[in-house]
């Protein structure tokens, strides 16, 4: 993601890896950017899931997309999450540092 406005909506995609299934889930959001930061907060938002079935490498290798893992790009641990949100917590967000994706 790259631009030079540093408030306003952006695109932002968050990938659900299923190993053992061999499957990739991808939900497309709209990523709220304030303060060096891009704000996610699924819970308020209209979900727009992609299911990518077969070979993940298709889309963990694609070029022009950067694919960093939950604790890289939040700070927060797959258990931390999983926890936040399954409790159908209509606050919860996903905070990222803008510069991660430039």
């Amino acid at each position: 993601m790259k631009s030079s406005r540093s408030h306003g909506q952006i695109p932002f995609d968050v990938l659900v890896d299923y190993p053992d299934h061999d499957m990739l889930a991808v939900f497309r959001y709209e990523g709220e950017r304030t303060n060096g930061e891009i704000h996610v907060c699924p819970g308020n938002m209209d979900i727009a899931a992609h299911m990518h079935i077969g070979d993940p490498e298709a889309i963990r290798k694609t070029p022009e997309v950067e694919w960093l893992t939950l604790n890289t790009a939040t700070g927060m641990s797959v258990d931390n999450f999983f926890i936040e949100f399954t409790q159908n917590n209509p606050v919860a967000c996903l905070t990222t540092p803008i510069d991660l994706w430039n």
